[in-house]
């Protein structure tokens, strides 16, 4: 009998990646944000706090790939610029996150038993704190919103 040929984990995940069309497209648009977001300062003429009053909200054209906004700003710099930021935030948050939740997760399972049962309920009790923070957050936002919108059009009484 011929033995069975083994593959790595990392080979059987990107096989089964391969496999979902959708996970693809994501996977190539997150490359591409990526990509444009570092290399995208270096594309673009213009520096993303570099104003120019002349060329204020100038549409698309070949000097500015996105236009420009009220002080004349190239907006795509400032995209891009913003895409670096954002793309940091995210990983350091990951990275964090990653290292909490393996030391947590090393405790709960090297002490076992008691301290793996009350550890599992108290992370228990914040799981739900994430959303319940963000929808609190977007509703208070998006009453500010809602009441300067109809205050701006004359609808708003309060």
């Amino acid at each position: 009998m011929k033995p069975e040929k083994s593959s790595s984990l990392g080979k059987d995940a990107w096989l089964r990646l391969r496999a979902n069309r959708m996970a693809m497209v994501s996977l190539f648009i997150l490359v591409a944000v990526g990509l444009l977001s570092l290399l995208g300062p270096m594309l673009s003429s213009h520096a993303y706090d570099e104003q120019n009053l002349d060329r204020i909200f100038e549409n698309p054209n070949s000097t500015y790939l996105f236009g420009t906004d009220n002080l004349g700003r190239d907006l795509f710099a400032r995209t891009t610029y913003g895409g670096r930021i954002s793309l940091s935030v995210g990983l350091l948050a990951t990275f964090v996150s990653l290292i909490i939740g393996v030391t947590y997760g090393m405790i709960s399972g090297y002490a076992g038993g008691r301290v793996d049962a009350w550890m599992m309920e108290w992370s228990m009790c914040f799981m739900p704190c994430p959303s319940l923070s963000l929808s609190s957050c977007s509703w208070s936002c998006l009453d500010e919103t809602f009441s300067y919108f109809f205050w701006r059009s004359g609808q708003w009484n309060g």
